[in-house]
């Protein structure tokens, strides 16, 4: 008689309690990034602003160089925008006991409905579909690439 329970000496819990510490770190990781970098924003809209003593113009304009304004904006959007979308993806795995990427497409490929079967015939389909010109393309390329060793 075959066994096809999970052996005994493994408890569910103490997995999910090995997981949930990592996915945490992982998420306040990405949470002390986000606070960061939108603390670096905060420091370099404070440094650009102008305050102009008693007496002064208020219509001066700092000099800047405007190559350097432009990378550290750049810079730092993408900092804000990254650690956003890391903040959002290892939260909602947190929430959901994701751990792997393999995990991961399980459950999306569950959520939206999609069967293995359905995925393993659209990769079968799709060499079966392409046309005459790119079936030509791709016997070049193979020519061309696989002589050389």
């Amino acid at each position: 008689m075959m066994e096809t329970s999970a052996p005994s000496s493994i408890n569910p819990n103490e997995i999910t309690t090995k997981r949930r510490p990592k996915q945490a770190f992982r998420f306040f990781g990405a949470t002390m990034f986000t606070l960061f970098v939108s603390k670096l924003v905060q420091k370099n809209i404070r440094s650009r602003k102008y305050r102009p003593l008693p007496f002064q113009s208020k219509r001066i304009r700092a000099l800047t160089a405007a190559r350097g304004e432009a990378a550290s904006a750049l810079l730092l959007a993408t900092g804000i925008t990254t650690g956003i979308a890391a903040m959002s993806i290892f939260g909602a795995c947190w929430i959901l006991n994701i751990t792997t990427l393999d995990d991961f497409a399980r459950r999306l490929n569950k959520w939206s409905g999609v069967d293995k079967t359905v995925l393993e015939n659209l990769d079968n389909a799709s060499d079966e579909i392409t046309d005459a010109s790119t079936q030509e393309f791709e016997r070049q390329i193979e020519e061309y690439f696989g002589d050389k060793k």
